[in-house]
């Protein structure tokens, strides 16, 4: 996509190659490489343009424009590179999602590459910038880039630096530190003994999120299954409470065991395959699991348990689906989100 501006020459140049896909997925990095030494050797490149990996270099002059200037040159560049590499991750996990995201779905390493060109020399930019994409065709277009092995998982700070996911791996799976230290705590030193119980309720839960995600995946009703995710939560807020156990200490401590447990088995492979998801769902999880203690026994909250958790079923709803994922019942909202929003509010409700 080349756009072409003739009369204004008073704004920058800017090249966008764009590897993004939906749900994570990107192309051979090598594709992506090529593409950027390619178009780095450009004639134009040297004067007024820029070369981004996302789409938001409006935002991304912006913030480099708000850099102290009293930093060092390295550390104004190191600053620069990280708000663009959270600016990739952004636009790798909510979009929007460049047209080639429908080939990477059937297994064909594809990129988008957007172009806009200002001044009297646009035209001649524009034909140099098509001779420059036959020039990446030709570079891949042999037996040995395609026998070649490379990497599908990666962050990308700027043109010629990438973070792969043996990097960036080991802090998140940090992150999910405090999950598995609740987990060990409570099994060790609080759970005097394991309340079986809360198993059937892990259950019931993991099949109602189950048959949810069926239904989204059958119907793709967005209205019918806002509509069964705030009945589970009336439901289960008025018509099926929680019972009222003859321990309800160890009933709490061991459903808090157990969700720990789901969320640690649904965000390891999340870090796998979708990094940028992955890192904001495991800081929100782990502060909402791990660190308070179950059951809240504060007098004041038991009068207000219900509302509470049917008011954050309602914010969680229109915040998460609706507005984050744009209307769409995505797998990780079927599949990682509502099952831990369920089982917390269960929590919430001992």
């Amino acid at each position: 996509d080349i756009n072409i501006y003739e009369t204004d020459a008073s704004f920058a140049n800017e090249i966008r190659i764009l590897p993004q896909g939906r749900n994570g997925v990107l192309p051979n990095m090598d594709l992506v490489f090529a593409t950027m030494s390619m178009y780095s050797r450009s004639s134009f490149l040297r004067s007024n343009t820029s070369m981004v990996m996302h789409s938001y270099g409006k935002l991304s002059r912006t913030w480099k424009g708000q850099i102290p200037s009293s930093l060092s040159p390295f550390a104004q560049q190191w600053a620069f590179e990280l708000a663009s590499m959270f600016l990739f991750a952004y636009q790798l996990a909510m979009g929007p999602h460049p047209p080639h995201f429908k080939a990477l779905e059937k297994g064909i390493d594809a990129l988008t590459i957007e172009v806009d060109l200002f001044g009297r020399q646009a035209n001649a930019n524009a034909v140099e910038c098509v001779q420059k994409l036959e020039g990446v065709v030709r570079s891949l277009s042999n037996l040995h880039e395609r026998l070649h092995h490379s990497i599908t998982q990666y962050l990308l700070p700027s043109p010629t630096k990438f973070v792969s996911h043996a990097e960036y791996l080991i802090p998140n799976l940090l992150i999910l530190l405090p999950l598995a230290i609740r987990a060990v705590t409570l099994v060790l030193f609080d759970i005097q003994r394991f309340h079986f119980g809360t198993l059937q309720v892990v259950l019931v839960v993991g099949c109602t999120c189950l048959i949810l995600s069926l239904i989204a995946f059958r119907t793709r009703s967005e209205s019918a299954m806002n509509a069964v995710y705030v009945i589970l939560f009336v439901y289960m807020c008025f018509g099926a409470p929680v019972r009222k156990d003859q321990q309800p200490v160890a009933f709490g401590q061991s459903l808090q065991f157990l969700t720990c447990l789901v969320a640690i088995y649904m965000h390891v492979p999340l870090v796998m395959a979708h990094v940028s998801l992955a890192f904001p769902s495991i800081l929100v999880w782990s502060s909402l699991i791990a660190f308070p203690s179950f059951p809240v026994t504060k007098t004041l909250w038991q009068r207000a348990k219900r509302p509470m958790v049917l008011v954050f079923a309602i914010l969680s709803l229109s915040l998460v689906p609706n507005q984050i994922f744009a209307g769409k019942f995505t797998p990780y909202v079927t599949t990682v989100f509502m099952p831990l929003s369920m089982l917390l509010s269960l929590l919430w409700l001992i």
